[in-house]
């Protein structure tokens, strides 16, 4: 049963494609000596209906032919010399029975249920569209006493509704595939920000455990000094109850870490439920990510891959934080513009990865130094260094992985080559 309550918005959407079909009706031609038209205001009405997909089509249908009724009855009252009005809603007063039935039938044959079945949707509006014009002819007849239903008319109905209704179908299915492909573009846009965030995470985790020890080392020396003093009465009880604070509070901030680790775990598990990436996949995204990255700081790089081998990989964060680290640290490195290259190869049992960049470079004999914590090349506009982690943290990180990372120095660029063992991956 059909739900007459209409809602504000709706009736005012309902208008909105009564009057884009009235315009695009006026574009028409006029055949079998009638006022009988083809135009492109049934095309319209039946392509707003499939986009939308929420109206409900012999309501709309009526609606529209009311509209448009006296829209033309307006029209001729405009630029009609003859104008009359009985004549005038005679002449155009059929067409809200065209489209009356045209959305009726749209309706009964479950329109909405089959936008994803262009072969049905196209028999289907050809269908409704050529017995909704049989029925304005018949109309005409009965009021202008003229027949129309001529073998001859027939067939040309049933020949414009099919190319009519496949046209139609074929335009909306292409508006559809814009769409659909509008919304795998961001999903893909989401997703690689949450590889790369998670990633990020991973690295975290990785260093809050590492943090962890040399907690529980502090701790343990702070409550040994604690026993010691307690030991020797004659230092103040003051200094005692100092030393138990600190410890206690040592042991407060290991246990504020563990809940974070806790916290990262948990997000970085729910992350892994697509725990398997190309390797080619990984080095787009990451490539995808630092060019954004790049034009974030007004840089002009060319990024390249020069993937020799393709494998699916399943410590995937774990590999896009050590190559996203080297491939950004090349983005920092190239004042304005410059080249960043990743090369990827098997070596025997190892997979071989080269981040190749012609920025500002690493001075000749600090091959070793630049994987110590505080190195860097890298300073700000005030001149303060940056924190200089970022390379310890991939030797560890590639460490983890039971594989060896090294740097190669010219006058012209600097290699970064990794290796790591391929099981490990």
């Amino acid at each position: 049963m059909l739900n007459l309550r209409l809602s504000h918005r709706y009736t005012l959407d309902v208008f909105l494609i009564a009057v884009i079909t009235a315009f695009l009706g006026e574009f028409k031609i006029t055949v079998f000596n009638s006022s009988f038209r083809f135009a492109l205001g049934s095309a319209a009405f039946f392509f707003l209906l499939l986009f939308y997909n929420k109206f409900i089509p012999p309501i709309t249908g009526i609606i529209t032919g009311i509209i448009i009724t006296f829209y033309r009855i307006g029209l001729d009252y405009l630029f009609n010399d003859n104008f009359g009005l009985y004549n005038s809603v005679l002449t155009h007063s059929p067409i809200t029975g065209y489209y009356f039935v045209f959305g009726l039938l749209l309706y009964l044959g479950q329109m909405g249920k089959f936008r994803d079945k262009p072969y049905y949707l196209g028999v289907l509006g050809a269908f409704s569209d050529g017995i909704a014009n049989i029925i304005e002819l018949v109309i005409r007849t009965v009021i202008f006493d003229q027949f129309l239903l001529t073998p001859t008319s027939l067939k040309f109905v049933v020949v414009v509704a099919v190319l009519r209704s496949y046209f139609v179908v074929g335009l909306f299915n292409m508006f559809r595939v814009e769409q659909m492909n509008a919304i795998y573009q961001e999903q893909k846009r989401r997703f690689e920000q949450i590889q790369m965030i998670t990633s990020n995470l991973y690295v975290e985790e990785f260093y809050l455990k590492k943090l962890i020890n040399q907690i529980e080392e502090v701790t343990g020396k702070s409550y040994k000094l604690y026993s010691y003093l307690k030991k020797h009465e004659q230092i103040p009880k003051e200094i005692n109850s100092i030393a138990l604070s600190v410890a206690q509070e040592i042991h407060e901030v290991k246990k504020d870490h563990q809940r974070v680790i806790a916290g990262l775990e948990k997000i970085i598990s729910q992350e892994n439920a697509v725990n398997k990436m190309q390797i080619s996949e990984i080095i787009k995204l990451i490539i995808n990510s630092n060019r954004n990255y790049a034009i974030m700081l007004q840089k002009n790089i060319r990024y390249i891959q020069d993937l020799k081998l393709d494998l699916s990989i399943k410590n995937v964060y774990l590999f896009v934080a050590i190559i996203n680290n080297l491939v950004a640290n090349s983005t920092e490195a190239i004042e304005k513009t410059g080249t960043i290259e990743v090369k990827v190869e098997r070596t025997g049992n190892n997979i071989l990865v080269e981040v190749i960049d012609d920025g500002v470079g690493i001075r000749p004999g600090d091959e070793e130094i630049i994987f110590e914590p505080g190195y860097t090349t890298k300073f700000d506009k005030s001149g303060q260094p940056s924190t200089g982690i970022g390379l310890s943290h991939v030797k560890s990180l590639v460490r983890k992985l039971g594989g060896d990372i090294s740097v190669e120095i010219d006058s012209m660029k600097t290699k970064f080559k990794v290796c790591i063992p391929n099981d490990k991956l």
